[in-house]
């Protein structure tokens, strides 16, 4: 009981402590900085009666925990700071003053959850704008064209190459075009699901051609030595035509200049 109590009073001085130290926040915060808060303060009421450091580890841990969950609910890192100091601060509510080296952990342990979810969610929010952008182009009538450039997700270049898949069967294509770029060699996740549109492609009565960066095609020639691999974009271009019995013709010279007369 005298813990419960001890926890309750420790909860009561982190809400007044939050009013305190940090900025004005909405009611629904505050709900959830006060939830969230609960788990540290009992660590620390636990740690702090036993004496041991063995588990300081784990009252860190929940601190990050704390401070991934403020960024979480799109929080600065003002309100960050604020909310593992008013933790702190809510120690003195039942009589416990915390070592200035533990504070200066529990401050520290707080910011690296808070930089982690916030490079996790503009990583999430990048992705998610390339794979909007990874969107199927008509080259010619049965020739598709899917350029996979400027993400490495291979969850989000799945959907992408399904999205392909869609299109070509809706337009009885006889050729798909997968031509992708990447800076560094891809994930082997990455290749796989790339290499696997081939059968895909097969299924639906479509070729499948492939090319990009050197790095992908080294890769998917050592996933599948059956794959059709265009070592330019251009080639790839001519062996989709072909498979959908087209051809590029060259513009005559009267086209050639009636282009130049245009400027």
């Amino acid at each position: 009981m005298r813990d419960e109590r001890a926890l309750e009073a420790a909860r009561a001085g982190f809400t007044e402590a939050l009013d305190r130290l940090g900025p004005a926040l909405p009611s629904d915060v505050r709900v959830e900085l006060d939830t969230e808060a609960a788990p540290v303060l009992e660590a620390l009421l636990a740690m702090e009666r036993s004496g041991e450091r063995s588990d300081q580890h784990e009252t860190l841990t929940l601190a990050a925990l704390f401070g991934r969950r403020v960024a979480t609910l799109r929080q600065s890192p003002t309100v960050a700071l604020a909310a593992i100091d008013a933790v702190i601060d809510a120690m003195t509510t039942v009589g416990l003053a915390l070592e200035d080296r533990l504070c200066r952990s529990l401050r520290a342990a707080a910011r690296e959850g808070f930089a982690t979810a916030v490079d996790e969610r503009a990583r999430a929010e990048m992705i998610e704008r390339a794979g909007r952008s990874l969107t199927p182009v008509t080259v010619s009538p049965r020739v598709l064209l899917l350029v996979i450039a400027g993400c490495d997700d291979a969850e989000t270049i799945a959907r992408a190459l399904a999205r392909l898949g869609r299109a070509a069967l809706d337009a009885d294509a006889k050729a798909c075009l997968v031509h992708a770029s990447f800076a560094h060699e891809p994930d082997r996740d990455v290749v796989a699901e790339i290499a696997a549109f081939d059968g895909s492609a097969q299924m639906i009565g479509a070729r499948a051609i492939f090319s990009g960066s050197p790095l992908l095609l080294h890769a998917l020639g050592a996933h599948a030595s059956t794959l059709a691999i265009a070592t330019t974009f251009e080639d790839a271009i001519r062996r989709g035509l072909e498979a959908a019995e087209q051809e590029v013709r060259p513009a005559s010279l009267l086209a050639r200049s009636l282009k130049r007369l245009r400027g």
